[in-house]
């Protein structure tokens, strides 16, 4: 029990200090780009996407320990080709309407 415990604040530790430094790297480039948002939205911002990458990292581990590489190579290629090809169908009006978006 001692052994998970240490590892939870480990872990608790490492996201906090990995949160830390992605705000500390965002924020004075995002006060430049948007000068009227407060620094909290850029704080929150990075906690999600730092928060959402370790979900999606849990999920590709299940999903590894549950298939052969090959299984998983090709369910990868299957995902990238997809992205891939709804890219461009979802935002059609932001690739192909070269006046409104300049």
């Amino acid at each position: 029990m001692h052994k998970a415990s240490s590892l939870i604040k480990l872990i608790v530790l490492l996201f906090s200090a990995s949160v830390a430094q992605g705000a500390r790297k965002v924020n004075p480039g995002m006060k430049i780009v948007r000068k009227d948002i407060k620094d909290t939205e850029f704080i929150v911002q990075v906690v999600i996407t730092y928060f959402s990458s370790l979900i999606i990292a849990v999920m590709i581990g299940k999903v590894a320990d549950a298939t052969t590489c090959c299984e998983f190579f090709a369910i990868e290629v299957a995902i990238g080709l997809l992205i891939f090809i709804l890219i461009p169908i979802t935002f059609k009006n932001y690739f192909y309407n070269k006046y409104e978006n300049s």
